[in-house]
């Protein structure tokens, strides 16, 4: 199952500046393919119906601690209105950190990828409350303590804490969407390409286009 990291993103001109970071390939690293579509609205009351998304592929040589390696292929996004960066990949979370560390390190800069979504509280929570169904959920509580949801008072207003960690599925048309928020990120992980645009529109609206960005 692929699975879909969503960052946050500063990318002056719109998402032009691929087509020109697609020139900036070094050794063991490159972009390619960039081709660009118009997003259409799935959710209701999507706020960013039209916007411009510019796709292509990431081609990265991996160095491994022991030698050896990897070539690692990824799918990456970029919406010119939320300015989420998106990079579909089925490698490890490292490994992704590691993609994002060199795009920053290779364009100028003005051009950054965020590790960290940075969301408020309250939008998180708006958004989680869609879910289906809650599979996992740690929250911070007094003085930086972790708290799982079984650990909670019943009688307590959980929407007062920030979120740690969160394990959830949304449903759309039928197919289960497996979706994580953890340190900062969100990952979305479905085999229907439909249903993961369903679930990155979901989270625009619910949480980046009320945050004002």
């Amino acid at each position: 199952m692929g699975s879909s990291s969503l960052r946050r993103t500063r990318i002056p001109g719109n998402g032009q500046r691929f087509r020109e970071l697609s020139d900036l390939s070094t050794n063991g690293f490159s972009l390619s393919d960039v081709n660009e579509r118009k997003v259409s609205g799935l959710c209701d009351d999507y706020p960013f119906d039209g916007q411009m998304a510019y796709s292509g592929l990431i081609n990265y040589s991996e160095d491994a601690m022991w030698g050896g390696g990897r070539d690692i292929e990824l799918e990456f996004e970029f919406r010119d209105q939320s300015n989420l960066f998106i990079l579909d990949t089925e490698v490890d979370l490292p490994s992704v950190e590691s993609v994002i560390q060199k795009l920053n390190t290779l364009s100028s800069d003005d051009v950054k990828i965020y590790r960290s979504l940075t969301v408020h509280r309250e939008r998180l929570w708006n958004f989680l409350n869609n879910a289906d169904k809650i599979i996992e959920l740690t929250l911070i509580g007094d003085q930086g303590k972790e708290i799982s949801f079984e650990e909670l008072d019943s009688g307590l207003e959980i929407e007062q804490y920030p979120i740690e960690s969160a394990t959830v599925v949304f449903s759309y048309e039928g197919e289960q969407i497996l979706t994580r928020y953890t340190d900062g990120t969100l990952s979305v992980q479905s085999d229907v390409s439909e249903a993961t645009e369903y679930l990155v529109q979901l989270f625009e609206r619910d949480v980046i286009a009320e945050s004002g960005d």
